[in-house]
């Protein structure tokens, strides 16, 4: 009975994970299929020169803010994983806001149509002002990057933390990165 319970709450947390992605990403997915077929037919205009000379700089002033948008969502939701640009991301602002016993770890990824999400169990010990500073700065990445869980615990305090009289936190979340997957495969 109690293993048909956790069969039941895990089925209704992949159900709930899986409606807030596509929540999430069903407008920007959307958007990006516009964007595309905008660039397909300026494209095709351009190829059978039915634009007119004077309406050229319009079409390219077009092309160039679509362009960047589609630039700005390949930064959001790249083409693929890359982890290991994530990894290092994270570890570097691990390291300049002296995170310890960091650990950063991917598991196996979950897709949904045309967009693939990893998860990523990360833990780590700090004070309080630097894991708030953790979370606003993982926030704040170009990438979409959606914080799944968050358990904190107090632990003894080391060092200078100790020193000013601040407890500490032993810190372990999950978070998301989400990508695009091509049609061969999950581009991990």
């Amino acid at each position: 009975m109690r293993r048909r319970n956790t069969y039941i709450v895990a089925a209704v947390a992949v159900g709930i994970t899986a409606a807030y992605a596509l929540l999430l990403l069903a407008p920007q997915l959307r958007r990006l299929s516009t964007m595309r077929s905008s660039i397909t037919a300026l494209e095709e205009q351009l190829a059978s020169g039915a634009v007119d000379v004077a309406g050229l700089s319009q079409v390219e002033a077009n092309l160039q803010r679509t362009s960047a948008l589609l630039a700005d969502h390949a930064t959001r939701i790249p083409p693929e994983a890359r982890v290991g640009s994530f990894v290092e991301e994270m570890s570097s602002i691990a390291g300049r806001l002296g995170l310890r016993d960091q650990n950063i770890v991917p598991k196996p990824p979950l897709q949904f149509g045309t967009v693939a999400t990893l998860p990523i169990q990360i833990s780590f010990v700090a004070d309080s002002a630097v894991t708030h500073a953790f979370l606003r700065e993982l926030e704040s990445l170009p990438r979409v990057v959606q914080i799944t869980s968050v358990a904190m615990e107090r632990t003894e305090s080391v060092g200078e933390s100790r020193k000013r009289g601040r407890f500490e936190l032993s810190t372990e979340m999950s978070v998301q990165i989400f990508y695009e997957v091509s049609d061969t495969g999950t581009n991990v």
